[in-house]
């Protein structure tokens, strides 16, 4: 059995505007590009001529896969059936790249940890605005109660801590809880 984890998003809230523009760069331009295209082919009122089309392809294009990369990239786990774990970064949400594999081993723990992640942006002014996202995350440690890395992340707490026994038994490895801390 394989279970994949979605982690974070790499780019924090502005991922929320890199999703709208890949959804707007879907559904408005790819419309009237067809249209352009279409008059193009049937050289009816061809206001447009190759090269502009050509021009606003690749515009689209662009938009298209900033929006993609901005919004869907990602870190994941994957928890395999050999007992190991598997952490990488998906590009656009598909590709995965920078995979690092660890062998679990039996003096490993597992623990509950309370984490708010927190970015600040400055505006033109002397104004901030600050975000933070508070979680609960799945943390492997090693012997010496080093973190690893981050197995899974939950919102709430009830599902937190039966994720975390249903995850200790899966893996065979010790359970614990760790106070919160504030990411940055």
């Amino acid at each position: 059995m394989k279970q994949s984890n979605n982690i974070d998003k790499i780019f924090g809230p502005l991922a929320s505007f890199g999703v709208s523009f890949f959804i707007c760069t879907l559904l408005v331009p790819l419309s009237e590009l067809i249209i352009y295209v279409r008059e193009l082919i049937n050289g009816v009122n061809t206001i447009f001529d190759v090269v502009e089309v050509a021009i606003m392809c690749g515009i689209w294009l662009f938009c298209f896969l900033f929006g993609a990369f901005i919004g869907l990239t990602t870190t994941c786990t994957q928890i395999e059936d050999t007992k190991s774990i598997k952490y990488f970064t998906k590009l656009f949400g598909i590709i995965p790249i920078e995979e690092k594999l660890i062998h679990l081993t039996s003096d490993m723990k597992l623990g509950l940890k309370k984490s708010t992640k927190k970015w600040r942006a400055y505006g033109r002014s002397t104004s901030s605005v600050s975000i933070s996202s508070p979680d609960l995350r799945i943390i492997l440690y090693d012997s010496k109660n080093r973190e690893i890395l981050t197995v899974k992340k939950l919102k709430k707490e009830k599902f937190a801590e039966d994720e975390l026994e249903k995850l200790s038994k899966l893996l065979e490895l010790k359970a614990f809880f760790v106070k919160r801390q504030t990411l940055t």
